[in-house]
C-alpha cells in the first residue's frame, strides 16, 4: 500500500470470501447467554443460532498477555516467549516490557501480506508499536497516544484530529469511556466502508476495562450484593454497545453467503470471593525475605483508608492504584535470604520461581520444589484444599522460551484467586469479593461453509491462528502447537480446501529490550499488573 494521509481516499471495491476477525478483550460466553435469555443481545443471538460456538480457553495462566500472544503467533506460552506483561529473563531477577516486537512468531496477518491481501487491524490489544502491513495497522491497548500508533504513520495525525483515542487512559467516567468507545466504532466503520480490505481484525477492549476499573457508577458498589455479572448495568451497557456493532455488521457490511466473522476473546471473566496472598505465604513460611522500604509501609497505611477519602485524594483512576505501586523485586528483595518469590500477577494459579542468584543445581532445585508442594498442599480454606493441582516446567511448558516460565504453578480452586502484592496486615487468605479473569472466554463463528454446532470441546486461543488462516486458503508453518478447529467448518469446505504446511516461519524483528516505557507502567500498575 501506498501511505497516504487521508484513508477516505480509498475507494471501495467488492472482495469475495473476506474475513472478518472481532477480538474482544475479556468476553464471556457464559455472560453472552445469560443476557440473550433475558431477551437482550439481537446481534448475538443472531450470529450463535446460524453459526459455531464454545468457550475459548486461555493459556494455561488466564492473563491477556500470554493470550493475545498466542493468537497472534498460534504457538503457546514457552514457543512464543510471553508470558506476563513484564517477562523475567531466564538468568536474572530482570523484567522486559511486553511490546508487540517481543513476541516470537510469524503473526496472523503475515499470510495476508505474502498473497497480496489487504488487511485492517484496529485498536487490537498489544499491537503496539505498530508493524508495516498490506494495509492498516491502528494500535490498540498498550499504545502510546503521544507516538506514532498507526501504519501508514501519517494516519496516526489524521485521527487525532478526529478526537480518536487508542487507549481508555484519560477516560475519567463512564460517559467518556463510552464516547472514547463510540469513537472507535466510528472509525472502524469508515474503514470497513471506505477501505477494499480481504481481512478485518477489530478490537474491543471496554468489557475487560469496566471489569478492572470499577468505575463510580459500575461494579464497585455491587459486587458485594449480585454474583450474576450480566445484572451490572455497566456490564450488560458495554455488551449490549457491542451487540449493536455486530447488528451493523452483519446486516449492512457482511454477508454469510460472502464472508466469514470470527469472534473471540482472550479469557471471560468471573466472581471470586477469595484472595490467596501467595508472596504472604512465601514470607511466613520462609522462603521470601524482604526489605521493607518506607513506601511499602505508606501503602499499607492507605489501604485502610474509607473509599470515599482515598476517591478524594486520589481521584477515580487510581483507587485501586494507591495499593500497587511498582515492586522492584531486584532491590526490595533480600535475595541472600530468599528461596522463592512469585513476581507474576496470574489470577487462577499461583507461579512461583526460585532465586536465580543461589545458582543452585536441578538437584537442589529439585528438592525446594517437592518442599513448595508438600506445604502447600496442606493450605487449607475451611476444610477444602486450596490448591487443586501443580505442575512443574517441564511438565506444561515446552518450546524454546520454557527457561522463562515458572519452575512451578499451583492451580487455585475455583473460588479464590491469586494476589501476588504485598501490602495490608499481612493475611494470607483476604475474604473479598472481586471480579477477575477465569480462563473460559467466547469464541463464534459465523457465515460461509460454518456449520451450526456447539463444539463439544473447548478449543484454545492458540486455535485462531490456523483456523483463521485455513478459512482464508493460506497455509500455515510448521512451528506452531494451534489446531485448525476443523469441527465448525462443512463437510464440502473440508474436502475440496486442504490445508497447506510451509517449512518456512516468516518471523518480524523481534526487539527484547531494554526500552522502558514509563507511561505503560503506569497502565499497567492502575489494572494490577505490577
Amino acid at each position: 500500500m501506498n501511505p497516504t494521509i487521508s484513508y477516505k481516499d480509498y475507494h471501495d471495491s467488492k472482495i469475495r470470501n473476506r474475513i472478518f476477525l472481532l477480538g474482544i478483550d475479556g468476553a464471556d460466553l457464559e455472560i453472552v447467554q445469560a443476557l440473550i435469555r433475558k431477551g437482550e443481545l439481537p446481534g448475538f443471538k443472531k450470529i450463535l443460532e446460524a453459526g459455531s460456538a464454545a468457550p475459548l480457553l486461555s493459556p494455561v495462566i488466564a492473563n491477556s498477555a500470554p493470550s493475545w500472544a498466542s493468537i497472534f503467533t498460534g504457538k503457546d506460552i514457552a514457543e512464543h516467549g510471553i508470558v506476563y506483561f513484564q517477562n523475567q529473563y531466564e538468568d536474572r531477577v530482570e523484567f522486559f516490557d511486553l511490546f508487540l516486537d517481543t513476541i516470537d512468531g510469524e503473526r496472523l496477518w503475515t499470510g495476508f501480506d505474502l498473497k497480496d491481501m489487504k488487511s485492517c487491524i484496529i485498536n487490537v490489544p498489544i499491537t503496539f508499536p505498530p508493524e508495516k502491513v498490506n494495509g492498516i495497522m491502528i494500535s490498540g491497548r498498550l499504545a502510546n497516544e503521544d507516538s506514532v500508533y498507526t501504519y501508514p504513520p501519517q494516519l496516526t495525525e489524521e485521527l487525532r484530529n478526529l478526537g480518536y483515542h487508542p487507549t481508555f487512559d484519560n477516560a475519567k467516567s463512564d460517559e467518556e469511556l463510552f464516547s472514547i468507545l463510540e469513537k472507535r466504532i466510528e472509525v472502524a466503520f469508515d474503514f470497513i466502508k471506505n477501505y477494499p480490505w480481504n481481512m478485518f481484525f477489530q478490537g474491543f477492549l471496554i468489557i475487560d476495562w469496566i471489569m478492572h476499573h470499577f468505575s463510580e457508577d459500575s461494579l464497585l458498589k455491587q459486587v458485594n450484593e449480585k454474583s450474576d455479572l450480566s445484572d451490572f448495568p455497566i456490564v450488560k451497557r458495554a455488551y449490549k454497545r457491542l451487540d449493536l456493532f455486530i447488528q451493523e455488521l452483519t446486516e449492512k457490511y457482511i454477508s454469510p453467503e460472502e464472508d466469514k466473522l470470527f469472534v473471540f476473546s482472550d479469557h471471560g471473566f468471573k466472581r471470586y470471593d477469595f484472595m490467596f496472598n501467595v508472596n504472604i505465604w512465601l514470607i511466613k513460611n520462609g522462603f521470601l525475605s524482604l526489605k521493607r522500604p518506607p513506601a511499602m509501609v505508606l501503602r499499607d497505611i492507605m489501604l485502610y483508608l474509607p473509599i470515599k477519602i482515598k476517591r478524594a485524594v486520589f481521584g477515580q483512576k487510581n483507587v485501586l492504584g494507591i495499593r500497587q505501586p511498582v515492586f522492584d523485586w531486584k532491590k526490595n528483595v533480600d535475595w541472600k535470604k530468599t528461596t522463592v518469590y512469585s513476581p507474576e500477577f496470574f489470577v487462577n494459579c499461583s507461579s512461583f520461581r526460585i532465586n536465580p542468584y543461589l545458582n543452585l543445581d536441578e538437584r537442589a532445585k529439585d528438592k525446594i520444589i517437592n518442599d513448595l508442594i508438600s506445604k502447600l498442599s496442606q493450605v487449607n480454606l475451611g476444610e477444602s484444599p486450596v490448591f487443586c493441582s501443580f505442575h512443574r516446567r517441564d511438565e506444561i511448558f515446552r518450546g524454546p522460551y520454557s527457561g522463562r516460565m515458572p519452575e512451578l504453578l499451583g492451580m487455585l480452586e475455583p473460588n479464590v484467586r491469586n494476589d501476588k502484592r504485598i501490602y495490608g496486615k499481612g493475611e494470607i487468605f483476604t475474604r473479598k469479593n472481586s471480579v477477575e479473569h477465569r480462563r473460559e472466554g467466547i469464541f463464534i463463528a459465523w457465515g460461509k461453509d460454518i456449520l451450526k454446532t456447539d463444539l463439544d470441546y473447548l478449543p484454545e486461543v492458540k486455535d485462531i491462528f490456523p483456523t483463521v488462516r485455513y478459512a482464508a486458503g493460506l497455509p500455515v508453518h510448521r512451528n506452531i502447537s494451534g489446531k485448525v478447529i476443523e469441527e465448525i467448518f462443512s463437510e464440502s469446505y473440508l474436502k475440496f480446501n486442504q490445508l497447506d504446511i510451509l517449512d518456512t516461519e516468516f518471523k518480524p524483528n523481534i526487539t527484547v529490550g531494554e526500552r522502558y516505557d514509563e507511561t505503560l507502567k503506569e497502565r499497567l500498575k492502575d489494572l494490577g499488573y505490577l
